[in-house]
């Protein structure tokens, strides 16, 4: 009876240990969270992208880039990004009017955080987006192909494309 016992508690431990490594190493992705408040944050930069534009299908209209107060300090001096900073891509649709380019509704919320332990795979940067205003829906499902894969041709810049402006 003590061996079944022991048997027992030593396969239970066992599963303990295994369901603790595999949440552990789950898709750390979700630990991007949607940044409250960001509109209180440095706008970098605005950028509209056309229909006539190869990715308007996907990243057609206007955008607004935000950073924190991290990510501004490395964007102006042009070191690499601390743990902590993060970056807003805040897509809209376009609209032209009366030979005016007017922001409209929101198309989506994308999410840059630098973490290097959290996301080693993808040059230290956890990625998300989140539809509209919905913080709940969540767009990135492999951050590696849907983020990365293009981030990843600006390792000199730390994998970011906007520049601080003055």
């Amino acid at each position: 009876m003590k061996k079944l016992i022991l048997i027992l508690g030593l396969v239970i431990s066992i599963v303990l240990v295994m369901s603790f490594v595999q949440n552990d190493t789950t898709d750390n992705q979700e630990m991007v969270a949607f940044p409250d408040g960001y509109r209180d944050w440095t706008h970098v930069k605005s950028v509209v992208v056309m229909e006539s534009h190869s990715l308007y299908e996907r990243f057609g209209g206007m955008h607004h880039i935000y950073a924190n107060e991290k990510a501004l300090a490395s964007m102006k001096d042009g070191s690499t990004y601390e743990k902590g900073s993060v970056l807003i891509f805040d897509l809209r649709h376009e609209v032209v009017a009366d030979s005016f380019i007017y922001e409209g509704s929101r198309r989506s919320v994308a999410v840059m955080i630098k973490d290097s332990v959290l996301f080693p795979e993808t040059g230290g940067w956890g990625f998300e987006e989140f539809t509209k205003d919905d913080q709940r829906i969540r767009i990135v499902k492999d951050a590696n192909n849907q983020c990365f894969s293009c981030h990843k041709t600006q390792k000199a810049s730390d994998y970011i494309y906007s520049k601080y402006r003055d």
